[in-house]
């Protein structure tokens, strides 16, 4: 079942629609919990050759579901083209972690996304999960008789 962007998401879109056109691809696996937007850059300035559009796609609350992430990026690559997806810029808009079942593979897969697609702008910001399991780590660190 197929439904829309994020609140977060929306915004930026909205934003990001006020400074030029944008053309919008939405793919989603839960209500509010998993989507990706697909806006198109480009834009070309006064009395400048028109550059090649190139595809942002935002990407948020991952959340330690690997497997959806996973199928996401094979939905991606498959609905924008392998070509055009192969040097898009993806941001990723943070919640990597919590609640899922692989935190720490979804960690391990973004960490290596850089050596696998080479020709890909990746941006990554944190957001409130992610503190919440650094500051949790910092204090985890600090303690003598925290462990596993």
């Amino acid at each position: 079942m197929s439904v829309g962007p994020t609140p977060f998401s929306r915004a930026v879109i909205s934003h990001a629609r006020q400074l030029r056109a944008a053309r919008t691809t939405t793919f989603s696996t839960r209500r509010g919990r998993f989507a990706a937007d697909s806006l198109n850059d480009g834009e070309a300035g006064v009395g400048s050759t028109p550059r090649p559009r190139k595809c942002t796609v935002l990407v948020g609350d991952l959340h330690g579901q690997l497997s959806k992430l996973t199928s996401l990026w094979e939905q991606l690559e498959h609905n924008l083209g392998v070509g055009p997806f192969s040097v898009a810029r993806v941001v990723f808009l943070g919640d990597y972690v919590d609640r899922g079942p692989d935190s720490r593979g979804v960690l391990e897969w973004l960490s290596t996304l850089g050596q696998r697609h080479a020709h890909q702008e990746h941006v990554f910001l944190s957001g409130n999960h992610d503190f919440g399991m650094v500051s949790f780590l910092g204090l985890c660190a600090s303690r003598t008789k925290c462990g596993t």
